[in-house]
């Protein structure tokens, strides 16, 4: 439990100092995406496909990617992914779990991170709510 608190602290200390050299970045991330295609439809506990390059002129600190509803808004868990580099590709399964969603359109949001810039994309995506 210590040493996993300790990697935890370690690595927010290590994107607090990133960010720092970081200042003059003021070009905002790309984001595009190869996955879902627009408006694909899912029913409840599929797993989504999300593929998606991301890049920066400067450098990238993570990304998030989380299922919103049309004004934006989580209604699920995000998945995160550190990163240290300029582009990035990224190919994950993220599972609708969220099973008191009603049937409609939802928005799959891909967001990176540069420290000072941070830009959000969205892909709509239909779900069919869970016959329960």
């Amino acid at each position: 439990m210590k040493l996993g608190l300790r990697s935890v602290f370690l690595l927010f200390i290590f994107f607090i100092l990133s960010c720092k050299k970081d200042k003059k970045d003021t070009e905002s991330p790309v984001i595009s995406f190869s996955s879902p295609t627009s408006g694909q439809t899912y029913n409840m506990f599929d797993s989504v496909r999300v593929t998606a390059h991301v890049s920066d002129n400067m450098h990238l600190s993570y990304i998030n990617v989380t299922l919103t509803d049309g004004n934006h808004n989580a209604v699920q868990s995000s998945y995160s992914i550190p990163i240290t580099s300029t582009n990035f590709i990224f190919d994950i399964k993220y599972i609708l779990t969220n099973y008191h969603l009603p049937s409609g359109i939802y928005y799959i949001q891909v967001t990176a991170d540069v420290c000072y810039n941070t830009t959000s994309s969205y892909q709509s995506i239909y779900i069919t709510d869970s016959p329960t």
